[in-house]
């Protein structure tokens, strides 16, 4: 199927989407690192999950500071993912598949090694000076503001040979663009462009809401260590959807582009304003909830409050915005270790896991190995982590002495990046069928049981659940279009909720409990029929209880 046989511009709306983080999914020639042919060799599997579309990070010339986030030149491919000839096989095939491509972008930020900026720092009066946001000092010689960016440190960098500092939201090595300048905007324009007419179908924007900063460049109110949290002052800024409403207008729209936003700090009232531009975002309140400040964190998700912040979202956004629905990506933990169980209960509690997410309203978006139940990854060492978020802060906290390094290995271990960017594990070979060479990062700790091969043999497993479920719910009319309503919100252990359309649909009832737990039925409807129980048995019954995480799902009709 080409791309142009793809019909309809929602077409999202009845699908799920997988993401791929290609350093860590499939290598092809050994070196460690997942590639592109790795990407097709595995398009067969990636068909067999039901899915409509993937979602691939970034593979454009990068230094990978940050892993791809930090672009060196956005017309090209990182020389260790393949050629131009190996991307334009991959989105054939996909597209022969009935598979659709969403390329990750950023365009928050480049590469401080991007020609654009190297040009920007070379001269005050360069011609693209103005493409990134430069300032001078304070009459002191600090830095313009005391913001602190998101990696640690200082916002702020300062270059000696224009006496000026540049903004670096995230690292002195990701420069931002400075969105102001219609030059820079029509650039960044051509560059959506570019691989749209190369066959993309979309785009996952990077950083979105971080576009457009406080006007006059406030300080903030410091912290203990000086330096003021930069979120407030770049997050969803006055001229964010003038300059969205812009790109849509030159490019979304005319080449019927998708498009989620990644869009930290986001209400459900901002997500219905960029609903006019782009299709949908992703939030994060549901997901840091068990996250405190100063790298604490609390080992359990409140079950009522995150089935207030899901509610909230189903509610609000009905008829008005779309849900871009998920547990995981390659910035969060994986969701049955924070959720669910890691040991004998791993299994029926991923599965619990998917059938709560999938019945909501929204697009669901699966991370690489999410699919089979993966836990987190532990590291023994701070040297065995990759991720720069992570790096950075064992040097701004543990080697000032801020907190100590056992703290923050278990902080790295519990949410740290790195938890969940270890290789795919397809079988249970020592270097787990991903690599005959030596992997970029250390395999996951459960890659011998884990793993696709045997997954894909047992009618029981995890894998075979989530293919069930994301075929089942594919073209959905109720689950695409049903009324969503949650009862017994305050219970600690339960989240039931139902989607009816006409009156009939589904009744979700799903246990958050490593023990038997009981609970009240609050749907005063009809089950007609039970259509799937994690357990694998139809010994569910209307007794108040319900097993160790256990999900089930049933027909339902109001009275």
């Amino acid at each position: 199927m080409s791309k142009k046989n793809f019909i309809g511009d929602d077409w999202y709306k009845n699908v799920c989407i997988y993401q791929v983080y290609p350093r860590s999914f499939c290598d092809s020639n050994g070196d460690g690192i997942g590639d592109i042919r790795g990407i097709i060799s595995k398009l067969d599997y990636i068909k067999s999950l039901n899915v409509g579309a993937i979602w691939i990070c970034p593979m454009y010339d990068s230094p990978n500071r940050d892993n791809g986030y930090d672009v060196r030149d956005y017309f090209a491919l990182q020389p260790e993912f393949g050629t131009t000839e190996d991307f334009s096989l991959l989105t054939a095939k996909c597209h022969e598949l009935g598979i659709r491509v969403i390329m990750d972008v950023v365009l928050n930020h480049s590469s401080s090694e991007c020609e654009w900026f190297l040009s920007s720092s070379s001269s005050e009066r360069d011609p693209k000076r103005d493409w990134y946001i430069w300032r001078k000092g304070k009459p002191d010689g600090a830095p313009p503001t005391n913001w602190e960016a998101i990696f640690g440190g200082s916002a702020w960098n300062y270059d000696a040979k224009t006496d000026s500092y540049y903004l670096g939201t995230f690292s002195p090595y990701q420069p931002d663009f400075n969105w102001e300048n219609a030059e820079l905007r029509e650039a960044l324009f051509d560059v959506l462009r570019f691989w749209l007419e190369r066959g993309v179908d979309g785009f996952r924007l990077d950083a979105i809401n971080f576009i457009s900063k406080a006007p006059g460049y406030p300080d903030g109110m410091a912290g203990p260590n000086g330096l003021a949290p930069i979120r407030p002052f770049v997050c969803n800024g006055p001229k964010v959807h003038t300059w969205l409403s812009e790109m849509k207008k030159k490019v979304l729209s005319p080449m019927h582009a998708m498009t989620v936003g990644e869009a930290d700090g986001s209400s459900v009232e901002d997500a219905i304003r960029f609903s006019k531009e782009i299709d949908m975002i992703f939030s994060f309140d549901h997901v840091a909830l068990d996250i405190g400040p100063n790298f604490t964190f609390n080992k359990k998700i409140p079950l009522p409050k995150l089935k207030s912040i899901l509610s909230e979202w189903q509610n609000k956004l009905r008829g008005k915005a779309w849900n871009a629905l998920f547990w995981e990506n390659h910035d969060q933990p994986r969701i049955v270790s924070r959720l669910g169980d890691e040991d004998d209960l791993r299994a029926v509690s991923a599965k619990m896991l998917a059938a709560a997410l999938f019945f909501l309203q929204g697009t669901p978006f699966i991370y690489q190995g999410e699919e089979l139940g993966l836990p987190n990854t532990r590291f023994a060492k701070r040297t065995e982590l990759r991720d720069i978020e992570m790096c950075n802060a064992f040097v701004n906290y543990v080697d000032t002495g801020i907190l100590s390094q056992e703290h923050l290995m278990r902080f790295a271990n519990y949410k740290g990046r790195d938890t969940g960017r270890t290789p795919m594990p397809w079988d249970g070979s020592p270097r787990a069928g991903f690599t005959t060479g030596t992997p970029w990062i250390k395999l996951g700790d459960t890659h011998r049981t884990l793993n696709v091969e045997n997954q894909d043999a047992d009618e029981h497993s995890v894998l075979n659940w989530f293919r069930t479920l994301i075929g089942f719910r594919r073209n959905d009319r109720v689950i695409r279009d049903g009324e969503y309503r949650v009862y017994n919100i305050d219970d600690p252990n339960v989240y039931e909720y139902t989607r009816l359309l006409n009156g009939s649909g589904y009744h979700i009832l799903c246990s958050f409990c490593k023990d038997e737990t009981r609970y009240v039925c609050g749907f005063e409807g009809t089950k007609t029929q039970m259509l799937f129980s994690n357990y694998g048995d139809d010994t569910f019954s209307e007794t108040g209880k319900l097993r160790p995480f256990e999900t089930v799902i049933s027909k339902a009709e109001l009275p």
